[in-house]
């Protein structure tokens, strides 16, 4: 029996940290050229017209099309990386086909996913936005500008920061236990509680700004986490079943290890698979549906995103 080295895993765990970090950075270019002035004033146009979906769609667009650029190389490089992690296993020359029906399949399937899923949620993040800015009595511009800061958050993260801002507003106390806060803050806003003193407008608004940066970090970091453990965990898979096909291993020679983190943050769908072994055709079974492996996209977002977890593969009667 064979075990990947231990220099191999951690290959492939730098692989995943690489790819995380190069999500996070494409994810905030898109962000930053979906807010720039250009945008601003087309934005202005479109919702003077009363196409606000149009005006979603579009910040949709170009946000999905850097994660889906970024989702392709982090897919072909870990491919690459496990295929030839499999070949020095056994002792052979093993390719990853990108071309094969099956890996186009998986990479279609992923530019789909990634732009339903991103349309959806900005178009969701934008009626907010937009409900919000109506209820201010907000000027098209006015409105155009809070439509910006919707770009990349979800509509809960905006429902939520509108709520940090009706707390300020009310000099509630409530507003010290937010954890999106930023803390340096506290003490004028304790003192605004303490003397029941309104706090300025700018200061209310700098307040908020911040806020709302930090969700869109914690919202950038769990795509960048998900998609890159996503990618990775595909292109491993596929790795391995071309290896299948082409008569280089069989199923049951393949074994699966789950491996979790063992710490408070774990899900507890994913906890009792600490330890689980399977073969490659075998799934593991969850109380919120089956996982071929951790990040699976045919699994349920709840027992999905933010996943930290990891397999462990063993190749019987190699080496």
């Amino acid at each position: 029996m064979l075990k990947v080295s231990r220099s191999e895993q951690e290959r492939l765990e730098a692989l995943f940290d690489q790819s995380e970090a190069r999500f996070v950075r494409v994810i905030n270019e898109a962000v930053a050229i979906a807010k720039d002035d250009k945008t601003l004033t087309e934005l202005v146009a479109l919702l003077e017209a009363g196409l606000i979906e149009q005006a979603a769609d579009e910040a949709a667009r170009i946000i999905a099309d850097a994660i889906n650029e970024e989702y392709e190389n982090s897919f072909i490089g870990s491919g690459k990386a496990t295929s030839a992690i499999i070949g020095g296993a056994i002792g052979a020359l093993i390719g990853f086909k990108v071309g094969e029906l099956s890996a186009s399949t998986i990479l279609i399937s992923a530019r789909v996913r990634i732009e339903d899923e991103y349309r959806e949620a900005q178009r969701r993040a934008t009626r907010e936005a937009m409900r919000q800015a109506q209820a201010r009595g907000l000027s098209i511009k006015q409105a155009a500008k809070e439509y910006v800061n919707s770009v990349g958050l979800t509509e809960r993260q905006i429902k939520a920061v509108d709520n940090y801002r009706r707390l300020l507003e009310r000099q509630s106390a409530e507003a010290l236990r937010r954890d999106l806060r930023d803390r340096r803050f506290d003490p004028t806003v304790q003192r605004a509680v303490d003397d029941k003193e309104p706090l300025t407008k700018t200061q209310i608004n700098r307040m908020v700004d911040r806020y709302r940066a930090k969700a869109l970090r914690s919202r950038t970091k769990t795509i960048s986490r998900t998609e890159a453990l996503t990618s990775i965990n595909e292109a491993n898979n596929e790795a391995y079943r071309q290896a299948i096909e082409n008569g280089f291993l069989e199923p049951e020679q393949i074994r699966r290890e789950w491996i979790t983190r063992l710490d408070p943050a774990v899900r507890d769908s994913h906890l009792p698979l600490h330890g689980e072994v399977r073969n490659f055709n075998q799934v593991f079974e969850t109380f919120l549906g089956p996982l071929r492996f951790p990040g699976d996209p045919l699994g349920t977002a709840a027992n999905v995103i933010n996943c930290r977890c990891a397999l462990a593969i063993t190749i019987r009667g190699a080496g």
